[in-house]
């Protein structure tokens, strides 16, 4: 079981997870084009992530942006869910 999946995502919130990392910042609109999903299914995605902390959104330009945390959050959310699954 890869990091990802042991954190709880999907295969799709992991792919547009992959796809966040490779850019400092996202427009929902330039993500949903690039994974090819829709806008309003990335701000479903984007929702949970921000929830889980994988992802920030900020305004920028009067525009609101997402950027991905730092990697080693997947880690703790991993951890989290074997201690709840152990318990």
């Amino acid at each position: 079981m890869n990091n990802l999946s042991a954190a709880g995502l999907s295969v799709t919130e992991s792919a547009i997870y992959e796809t966040m990392l490779s850019k400092k910042e996202w427009l929902p609109a330039e993500l949903a084009k690039e994974s090819n999903e829709s806008r309003t299914n990335i701000y479903k995605i984007l929702d949970k992530l921000n929830n889980l902390q994988l992802v920030e959104k900020y305004k920028k330009d009067n525009k609101l942006n997402y950027r991905a945390t730092n990697p080693n959050r997947l880690l703790q959310l991993a951890f989290e869910k074997k201690q709840a699954f152990n318990q």
